[in-house]
């Protein structure tokens, strides 16, 4: 179940980081050249859930950690870090996200950004989750 929940977590941040990313975009492409409005084709919300839950089904294979090496856990992080990449890619081209090749370019720095941003937040997650097991544990002894 813990699993189903940080994959469930990691699409909606994923999701959510993609459109933070397209008004980010969508801003400065208005102050630069003034666009008004921006458009999109029918499919393009749907294709961002899709592409949240492809881009957090690679975690499922990294998260059991335990016993791991700090090398290995690098190691699974990099390809982790390749495959979302790889899937983000794809599926831009099959979304027709990309109009060139200077688009997908422009889209690598705002994905490390991304990248590092839902690591930090899952990160800070699991602190929280931590602190309340920890406190139950201790109200459980205090009982006891």
């Amino acid at each position: 179940m813990q699993k189903v929940k940080i994959i469930f977590n990691q699409t909606m941040m994923i999701s959510t980081a993609i459109l933070f990313e397209i008004g980010i975009q969508t801003l400065i492409q208005h102050l630069i050249s003034g666009v008004k409005s921006f458009t999109w084709a029918w499919y393009f919300p749907i294709s961002i859930c899709v592409v949240g839950f492809l881009c957090s089904l690679p975690t499922y294979f990294i998260l059991n950690l335990d016993g791991v090496n700090r090398r290995e856990i690098w190691i699974r992080i990099g390809i982790h870090f390749i495959l979302v990449g790889v899937i983000l890619g794809l599926c831009g081209c099959l979304f027709h996200w990309y109009d060139s090749l200077f688009d997908f370019i422009v889209i690598i720095p705002e994905y490390i950004i991304i990248y590092i941003f839902i690591w930090g937040v899952m990160g800070w997650f699991a602190k929280v989750d931590e602190k309340k097991i920890n406190e139950a544990i201790k109200n459980v002894r205090d009982v006891e």
